[in-house]
């Protein structure tokens, strides 16, 4: 009797600890899950709270031509497309250079529109750092960088952030069109070049 006892006891230990284990390992599962989640949305363009805009910015070196391609786009709280303008400079630069010139040239562009409430998102970490510092740098980069400053010390109520390359697709895509024009493009409609982003934009940021 004792020995039965004993023995199922131990059966419901087993059991017990078998579902500890497996709570454990769910508990895991979760956790990853969420952890999966959290990062996937570093990815994903997300719309401004009204009544903010957001201009994301980008950059490129375009070898072939020997220029430098600078771009931005401007959207608002619902991810529609208010305007996007592009330049391409003759020479080329350093790419943090060419992300500094770009970003420069983002903020006054929305400077001279008179806009207030402005988050600009740029996919180098090298040039949103620098504009957050308060380091000084005599290089030609580093006078990107306090003309930058300047102009978001006289606007409080711009915001400047870093984002991944993933979630700053539409600037980046506006490349191809920089590569057609030699001087600078402004749309107050969405090129046909860029319209399947932006729709792809809004979708991931309404599944958020």
């Amino acid at each position: 009797m004792n020995r039965i006892s004993t023995t199922a006891h131990q059966v419901v230990d087993s059991d017990m600890k078998v579902l500890s284990d497996w709570k454990g390992v769910r508990g895991i599962d979760r956790s990853n899950e969420t952890s999966r989640q959290s990062s996937n949305q570093s990815y994903i363009w997300k719309k401004p709270q009204a009544p903010a805009l957001k201009c994301n910015v980008d950059a490129t070196l375009q070898n072939d031509r020997r220029n430098t391609g600078l771009r931005m786009v401007l959207r608002d709280c619902t991810g529609s497309f208010i305007s996007a303008r592009i330049n391409a400079l003759p020479g080329l630069v350093e790419i943090k250079e060419a992300e500094a010139m770009s970003f420069k040239e983002a903020l006054s562009w929305v400077e001279d529109m008179d806009l207030q409430e402005i988050i600009f998102e740029s996919d180098s970490k090298v040039v949103i750092d620098a504009v957050n510092s308060l380091r000084k740098d005599d290089s030609e980069f580093g006078a990107l960088i306090s003309a930058c400053r300047v102009i978001l010390r006289q606007r409080p109520s711009y915001k400047v952030c870093f984002t991944r390359r993933q979630a700053n697709k539409v600037a980046h895509n506006l490349a191809r069109l920089s590569c057609f024009h030699a001087h600078p493009m402004i749309w107050n409609l969405p090129p046909d070049l860029i319209i399947d982003v932006l729709h792809e934009d809004c979708n991931d940021s309404y599944s958020q």
